[in-house]
């Protein structure tokens, strides 16, 4: 299960340590093909991510957490041309397409479920698709996963959530929304699909043997992991009405060093509407009617705008470490 969490300044992971996070450290970035594709590969130390062996290929969604660039990356368990690393890996097309300088040495490659890291001892969160049939007949199989109940936090018989998910099969991260009783689903006594933010509902999405990962861990009735969310007070700004909800206030504590006037940048979401891109923010109000602090979106993934946030919103950083519980 996911949903998710932040990054800084110059990439906020590379400042924190993930509070129960995973983060493999990117020791060269040079390849086999030459000077014109450093940068487009990574090399590692292959003993970081659990059962990579030696010639193995594995996929999964990840982030950069100096770029917030976030997709799906392929890693292959053995060097290819790098100069220092047993293994090497690149994005995989599959929201962000590989391309020459996207990493350099010292970044991290930051998986958003922790179970691949082999230092991470936390239960991942990952919900059994059951099967992925639905009343409305054939041409729907596979639009709707059907699963367990008892594995969502908070998940009761007739009731509905929405949360930030995504497959790990496809690297599909999206909104999904699931609802606590089966609707024609062979197997399983709940159900759910994507639901039109970042991935629109089609036929084929989901398999048996699916599935399906809350950014959140805390969504999962498996994991006790206490999420990460910081409460918007207001959304006011200095630039007037104009600017409503494009700015948010919040206080400053509940952020790991920030202290005034200081500027953090990191991958993070908006609760209500699944929204995940990276966040700026900064240690002082500047206008805001409640909070010594304010930020918005910084046009990596989502751009500024009017309208986005809510007083009562909740941002949510991909990486927990950057929550500061007082």
């Amino acid at each position: 299960m996911f949903m998710m969490k932040g990054l800084v300044i110059f990439g906020l992971l590379g400042l924190f340590a993930h509070a129960h996070g995973c983060e493999i450290t990117i020791l060269s970035v040079d390849h086999t093909f030459g000077a014109s594709y450093i940068g487009q590969y990574f090399n590692f130390d292959r003993t970081k991510i659990r059962d990579l062996g030696p010639g193995k290929e594995l996929k999964f969604l990840a982030y950069n957490p100096r770029t917030s660039l976030i997709g799906e990356v392929v890693v292959w368990g053995q060097p290819n041309g790098g100069s220092l690393g047993d293994a090497h890996g690149r994005f995989n097309s599959r929201n962000v397409a590989p391309k020459p300088g996207q990493w350099k040495v010292g970044d991290k490659f930051v998986p958003i479920d922790d179970s691949y890291c082999a230092k991470e001892k936390c239960e991942s969160c990952r919900i059994p698709v059951l099967s992925v049939d639905h009343k409305f007949g054939a041409s729907y199989v596979g639009q709707y996963f059907n699963f367990d109940r008892k594995l969502v936090n908070g998940l009761a018989v007739g009731q509905e959530l929405k949360f930030l998910a995504y497959n790990p099969r496809t690297s599909l991260i999206g909104e999904v929304v699931i609802w606590g009783q089966s609707n024609g689903g062979s197997v399983g006594d709940a159900h759910g699909r994507f639901n039109h933010k970042n991935v629109a509902p089609q036929p084929g999405q989901w398999k048996t043997g699916d599935v399906f990962v809350p950014v959140d861990g805390s969504f999962c009735a498996r994991v006790p992991r206490k999420t990460c969310e910081i409460s918007i007070l207001s959304v006011d700004h200095a630039f007037g009405p104009s600017h409503t909800g494009q700015y948010f206030n919040f206080n400053r504590q509940h952020v790991h060093n920030l202290g005034a006037g200081q500027t953090l940048k990191f991958l993070a979401y908006n609760l209500r509407t699944s929204k995940i891109g990276e966040v700026v923010v900064w240690g002082s109000s500047n206008g805001g009617s409640i909070g010594d602090s304010h930020g918005r979106f910084n046009s990596k993934k989502v751009a500024p705008a009017p309208g986005q946030w809510k007083t009562g919103d909740k941002l949510v950083p991909v990486d927990a470490s950057v929550c500061k519980q007082v």
